[in-house]
């Protein structure tokens, strides 16, 4: 049975009611009701008559947009299903499950909520709880104890417990993503950077110092990050603002050894980092190192004594000895272009290594080192842990934590378009999962969710992660259920364990 329109002799078009059926083996039509003719039925009266239907045969999915008096806000549920599905490859409920059960606010879902932020459209924390709603979280004030949602002051004492247990989250996403991506670290990429504060206040953590962004009037701290081929990090430590960067570098391979009980490692470091001091104790750790050094510092060797033997295209290369150790003396034409200093020097440049590598293969691993570059560029810049807003050593290190988290998060989302060949950029990721909204209505007592479109990155995005493409229109019940954004519904999980005063 369907609608059909006719017309007559006269052009006039008449709406009528008609049903199929077969004969003697021949398709054939009968009408069920004359409906009259399309021009004197109003819009109003289709619409009454559909809407009856609905009610009548109750059906789902039917949406009378007209009755929507107000445009609702938008919400984003790509980016809460997105990190919902990475913090459960990471098993982030264990770790949290075992937290001090008199804090009654839920840590892990408060940093979902930073981390959500941090990925799509960094801010404040003041900032991020004015924009609750756009995640799916209700907001309150601390004192309405009896409310459901979140208050403003549990996230910054989120950090104050992110900065309690830095090592042992560190550990556990460590262990957890050896067991995810079946990987092990074998080389690592050291480098230090310099977060810089809105002030010129300083304390134990804060303290001036010289500025890799150049900003010599503001306080800052210094952060050692290691990372490994995937350009993952393995362990990173604050400093206050004012040390040496080659100083840094001794925890950082303890931490490799004791922690994490790296075997057979090759660190790979620029030359600001590796003193001789470093080198030895790299080696005492029985560690392997690849170093670019200054060619105008190696004073006992003639650089110019002994051919040259092509590696790569426009890349020649000699090796020696210094202080005992394996010299290859590079020149590169394209950075001699770069250069125009020093027109006996341009384009030369030296790397000491102890590893049995070949040349090429020493070569590779070294030019590698923008892979550290290009993770403290992320972290810097588009996660935006810098400028930091916070003043006390706890919070410091505390954002910072939830920060290192967040490009945790990100990089293993990176990891998983690399591996299914998909292309992507920061900011169309970032773009991608920004357009994951949804609208919801309530038309004729009914309740939908409608979802905009998605473009072919946000689908690649949610299929790699086994998360469900939502319907463009779904009934509300059915897409919260669907997508599992029970935080749309549920009671802050600290609230139920607990009424007690926090203790942080």
């Amino acid at each position: 049975m369907y609608v059909r329109t006719v017309k007559n002799n006269q052009g006039k078009e008449y709406l009528r009611i008609v049903e199929s059926y077969r004969e003697n083996g021949k398709n054939k039509q009968k009408i069920i009701a004359n409906l009259g003719r399309i021009d004197t039925i109003s819009r109003k009266e289709v619409e009454n008559i559909v809407d009856k239907f609905v009610q009548i045969y109750d059906i789902k999915g039917y949406v009378n947009l007209n009755s929507v008096e107000e445009a609702p806000d938008k919400k984003n549920y790509g980016i809460k299903v997105i990190v919902d599905k990475l913090f459960e490859r990471y098993e982030m409920d264990k770790f949290f499950e075992k937290m001090d059960k008199k804090i009654r606010f839920d840590v892990e879902d408060l940093l979902k909520i930073m981390v959500m932020n941090r990925i799509i459209e960094p801010k404040s924390k003041l900032g991020i709880f004015k924009e609750l709603d756009y995640y799916g979280f209700k907001r309150i004030d601390e004192a309405e104890t009896d409310e459901e949602g979140i208050a403003l002051q549990w996230m910054y004492r989120t950090l104050d417990v992110l900065a309690q247990k830095k090592e042992e989250l560190e550990k556990h996403l460590y262990r957890q993503r050896m067991s995810l991506f079946n990987s092990v670290v074998d080389l690592v990429f050291y480098d230090v950077t310099t977060l810089a504060f809105e002030t010129q206040q300083t304390n134990e953590l804060l303290q001036m110092g010289y500025s890799k962004d150049k900003k010599f009037n503001e306080s800052q701290v210094v952060l050692g990050m290691s990372i490994d081929r995937d350009r993952m990090p393995v362990s990173f430590d604050i400093y206050p603002g004012n040390t040496f960067e080659g100083h840094t570098f001794k925890d950082t391979i303890e931490v490799m050894k004791k922690r994490y009980q790296l075997g057979k490692v090759i660190v790979v470091s620029d030359r600001g980092m590796m003193s001789r001091t470093n080198m030895e104790i790299v080696e005492n750790s029985d560690y392997e190192f690849i170093v670019g050094k200054s060619i105008k510092q190696l004073k006992k060797v003639d650089i110019f004594d002994g051919g040259f033997t092509e590696i790569a295209k426009g890349i020649e290369y000699r090796e020696t000895e210094y202080e005992g150790k394996r010299l290859l003396i590079i020149h590169s034409k394209e950075r001699a272009e770069k250069d125009r200093k020093d027109e006996k020097y341009d384009g030369y440049y030296g790397i000491i290594t102890n590893t049995q590598l070949n040349p090429k293969q020493i070569l590779e691993q070294y030019h590698t080192l923008w892979k550290v570059e290009e993770s403290f560029r992320t972290l810097k810049n588009y996660l935006e842990t810098r400028p930091i807003f916070h003043w006390t050593q706890k919070r410091i290190k505390g954002h910072i934590v939830m920060s290192f988290v967040s490009y945790i998060m990100q990089r293993t989302l990176e990891l998983e378009l690399e591996r299914n060949n998909i292309e992507y950029s920061h900011e169309k990721i970032r773009e991608a999962i920004k357009n994951m909204e949804y609208i919801d209505i309530k038309p004729n007592e009914q309740h939908f969710a409608i979802r905009t479109n998605m473009n072919l990155l946000a689908q690649k995005i949610l299929k790699i992660l086994n998360i469900p493409i939502p319907k463009v229109v779904t009934p509300y019940e059915e897409f919260i259920e669907k997508l599992k954004l029970q935080n749309e519904n549920k009671e802050i999980k600290g609230l139920e364990r607990s009424k007690a005063k926090t203790q942080v």
